[in-house]
């Protein structure tokens, strides 16, 4: 997706990170032998991601929302977003 919306860099910084956290087998999931939780998967991923950009974050974050913060693009589609959020309400203008 990332490649699509012309984003190269952070596309392949991703895989990366992706590619770390999958190496490390006390990050694997029930489905992989192990005991990780996805929410631990996702959270090792977007610090293994961030690590590559030097960038640091005050608070936890999904991965969709530091991808958009750190390529300036929305990157969470409008019908996979919570009615609640502030993300949508600032992208909806509401």
């Amino acid at each position: 997706m990332l490649e699509h919306l012309g984003e190269p860099a952070a596309a392949q910084r991703l895989m990366g990170a992706v590619e770390r956290v999958i190496a490390d087998a006390s990050l694997h999931t029930p489905d992989l032998g192990e005991t990780a939780t996805t929410d631990e998967v996702t959270e090792a991923v977007a610090r293994c991601y961030l690590a590559t950009t030097g960038r640091k974050r005050s608070k936890r974050l999904g991965i969709a929302s530091i991808l958009a913060d750190h390529i300036g693009k929305d990157v969470v589609p409008e019908r996979m977003r919570h009615p609640h959020s502030r993300r949508s309400s600032m992208v909806s203008g509401a």
